[in-house]
C-alpha cells in the first residue's frame, strides 16, 4: 500500500511543473512503508529487551491509543531536539556546550522569548506526561531526567553551546510542570495545551 501511494504521489509530481518525480523517492517510500510494517510487527510480539520496555509502558502509563499516541509525540519533540542526529562520543563538545552556564558575560544578549518558548515547552511536556502516567505513579524525577538528558545529549548532537536561555526556561518549566502536578486533571490538560 505503501508502494501504490508512492507511486500515485509521484506520478502526481509529473503534473505540477516545479516538482520532479523521482524513481529513488518511490523506492524509498517503499522500503520505509516495508520498516515501518516490520516495526510494527514488533509490537505485535516484541523480543527481550523491547518486552521491558513494553512491561514499563504498561506499569507507568495508562492504557490506550491516544496514550501511546501522547508517548510518541513526546518522543518526537526528543527527536526533534536531537536533529542532525549526528551524535559524536568526544566529551569536549559537552565541555564546550555548558560553557555559557558559568562564563559571565556569554552571551552577551539575553533572548526573553526564547527564555519563555523553552519553559512554556518544558511545562507542558512534563504536564503532558503527568497526564499520560497513571495516578500512582511519580513522574516527576524521571520527568526532568528525561528533559535533562535530552538537553545535554542536544550539546553532544548539534555541537552547539547550551544557551543560558536554554537552561533557565528548561528549569522554570520543569518547576511549573512539578507546581502544577497535583491540580485537577482538566486543569493540567488546559494548561499542557496552553503552554505547548
Amino acid at each position: 500500500l505503501c508502494l501504490l501511494l508512492s507511486l500515485a504521489m509521484e506520478s502526481l509530481q509529473t503534473l505540477l511543473p516545479e516538482r520532479v518525480s523521482s524513481l529513488l523517492d518511490l523506492l524509498l517510500n517503499g522500503l520505509g512503508g516495508l520498516g515501518g510494517a516490520l516495526l510494527a510487527g514488533l509490537t505485535v510480539n516484541p523480543p527481550g529487551p523491547l518486552r521491558k520496555l513494553a512491561a514499563l509502558r504498561r506499569e507507568w502509563f495508562l492504557p490506550g491509543r491516544a496514550m501511546a499516541l501522547g508517548l510518541v509525540a513526546l518522543g518526537l519533540w526528543a527527536l526533534a531536539q536531537l536533529t542532525p542526529l549526528l551524535l559524536s562520543l568526544d566529551t569536549n563538545p559537552l565541555r564546550k556546550g555548558l560553557l555559557p552556564l558559568w562564563t559571565p558575560g556569554f552571551p552577551t544578549l539575553f533572548n526573553w522569548p526564547q527564555l519563555a518558548a523553552y519553559a512554556c515547552t518544558v511545562a507542558g511536556l512534563g504536564l503532558f506526561g503527568a497526564i499520560l502516567a497513571r495516578a500512582e505513579k511519580d513522574t516527576v524525577r524521571p520527568f526532568i531526567g528525561f528533559a535533562g538528558a535530552v538537553l545535554l545529549v542536544k550539546i553532544l548532537v548539534m555541537g552547539r553551546y547550551l544557551a543560558l536561555e536554554t537552561a533557565i526556561g528548561a528549569a522554570m518549566g520543569m518547576v511549573l510542570a512539578v507546581v502544577l502536578r497535583p491540580a485537577p486533571r482538566p486543569f493540567r490538560l488546559a494548561a499542557a495545551g496552553l503552554s505547548l
